[in-house]
């Protein structure tokens, strides 16, 4: 998957949702609860949880 670091960091302060894709199966879904986590963990950002809504 390939999306523009804006729009993920958007994703992950809002927490509302991300939209995800992945182009070998073709398929588009909402991150799950899990799934937005594991991309905070990779991305390194723990800051994200102090941003205040």
């Amino acid at each position: 998957m390939q999306f523009p670091l804006a729009t993920v960091a958007s994703g992950l302060l809002t927490s509302t949702s991300l939209k995800l894709y992945a182009p070998c199966h073709d398929t588009h879904w909402e991150a799950s609860t899990v799934e937005l986590e594991q991309i905070r963990e990779y991305l390194g950002a723990p800051w994200i949880d102090a941003v205040p809504n």
